[in-house]
């Protein structure tokens, strides 16, 4: 063998592979690196796998942003290093067709993660049907609860990366290595490929979109930590995503057109700002089909109306216990602001021409005629002192007790028991009777004269 440059770069122990491995075992280690370096385009690396570490070489953190060069690969597969274990390099894809896209991973090591990624909500899928759709493999030991999900993303499309967790134990890496199939594990068998599918399947900007959406709910419903799961970020995804998919250039193509359609199901269901909350589900899922129509290609109504409708079956049977709750919880609130907002009005522009007690009574009055159903006692009540403590009224009533004071009178404020009246109620209303008005009566006007006063 010609010693290279590189090989400063290996540790003097990994250097018996030739003895140490067969003939065969060395061919086919190399053959499975070839997979990852020529077909894939990823920067790879020999790994002592059994140990979990990439210690062959003595340093690889320039792979992470540079080529290896061809004759450095070949000089490894030379010496035999793969035999030891295969490492793909994530991130930047350096040659062939996918030049330029992302390599990331999506690792699960526990069997609910796994369960849980297969369960898309409407339908859930074998681990033998994923594996037989795209490139999924196993660590050859614990084929239904350790699994690496290899994806590349397209220039545009995007991901969190996301940390391990002891609930799911799912993890997003767009960083480091994933240990491919062909490796030596340290529980003995070797890391190898599951089912059929040999294309590692590649994500669009939608796709990738969907993905995070997908492992965020998972995190979300098991309590675990996810940079898109708190409640702001959450938040902030959901607008990016929903203005990625509103946008006139946005097109989906077959293999995302379902779980797009089933998004879009759930977020027009659901949806009741604006117009929105007058909408019937016909006049929702017509939007719905309105939507497939302008951003899928083909629609998928035209190539299987029937998934498209048990889509949509799917997102009332799901969520409409919970948006028709929602919906009570906006009606109460928008009551209750309005009960309010007419407690202030009426103290401000009546007291203390009419008692606090007489204000209270023409509340409840506006409260049987226009909330439907009327608050009951017990709700009334605390939307009326919830009223009295607005600010705007407290200073209205604190400033009446100091005019009152400096008089000599009494207010009718809500502490006191009974609530006393301070002036006559044979005032004249200032716009039936002109002229009629001190300075005391300013602004008092009847409920004949005008009728919103009361």
């Amino acid at each position: 063998m010609t010693n290279t440059v590189e090989d400063s770069n290996i540790n003097p122990k990994y250097l018996n592979a030739i003895e140490k491995f067969t003939k065969e075992e060395i061919e086919n280690a190399n053959k499975a690196a070839d997979y990852w370096y020529n077909k894939i385009g990823a920067n790879v690396i020999p790994a002592d796998t059994k140990i979990k570490k990439a210690w062959i070489l003595k340093s690889w953190t320039k792979y992470q942003s540079s080529p290896i060069p061809l004759e450095v690969f070949e000089r490894w597969k030379e010496l035999g290093l793969f035999a030891y274990g295969i490492a793909a390099v994530l991130g930047l894809l350096w040659r062939g067709k996918y030049a330029g896209y992302r390599f990331i991973l999506v690792d699960i090591d526990r069997k609910e993660g796994v369960i849980a990624f297969l369960d898309a909500g409407d339908r859930a899928m074998t681990l033998e049907e994923l594996a037989d759709r795209q490139y999924v493999e196993f660590n050859g030991v614990d084929r239904d609860q350790r699994i690496h999900i290899p994806y590349i993303l397209e220039h545009d499309a995007e991901i969190a990366a996301k940390g391990a967790d002891d609930k799911v134990g799912i993890e997003v890496n767009i960083n480091g290595v994933m240990f491919g199939a062909g490796s030596p594990h340290h529980k003995g068998g070797f890391y190898e490929q599951l089912g059929k599918a040999s294309e590692i399947r590649i994500l669009d900007k939608t796709q990738a979109f969907t993905l995070q959406e997908h492992i965020a709910s998972i995190c979300q419903k098991y309590g675990v930590n996810y940079s898109g799961n708190n409640a702001q970020e959450k938040e902030k995804f959901d607008q990016a995503y929903t203005a990625h998919l509103h946008d006139g250039a946005t097109r989906i193509k077959r293999g995302g057109r379902h779980e797009v359609i089933k998004f879009i199901s759930c977020s027009y269901f659901t949806k009741y700002t604006g117009e929105w909350d007058n909408l019937t589900d016909d006049e929702r899922f017509e939007r719905v089909l309105g939507y497939d129509m302008m951003h899928c290609e083909p629609p998928l109504y035209e190539t299987d109306p029937q998934e498209v409708r048990d889509l949509w079956n799917w997102a009332r049977k799901t969520f409409r216990d919970s948006r028709d709750e929602q919906r009570e919880v906006r009606r109460k609130s928008n009551v209750h602001n309005a009960l309010r907002s007419n407690i202030e009005l009426l103290i401000i522009r009546n007291y203390p021409t009419a008692s606090l007690e007489e204000i209270k009574e023409w509340c409840m009055a506006w409260n049987k005629k226009h909330c439907n159903p009327p608050l009951d006692e017990n709700e009334f009540e605390k939307q009326w002192k919830s009223g009295l403590d607005l600010e705007s009224v407290r200073e209205k009533i604190a400033a009446v007790a100091t005019a009152t004071a400096a008089l000599g009178g009494e207010t009718d404020v809500p502490e006191q028991e009974p609530p006393q009246e301070t002036y006559a109620r044979t005032w004249k209303c200032q716009t039936c009777v002109p002229g009629t008005a001190t300075q005391e009566r300013v602004g008092w006007h009847c409920e004949t004269c005008v009728p919103e006063a009361k």
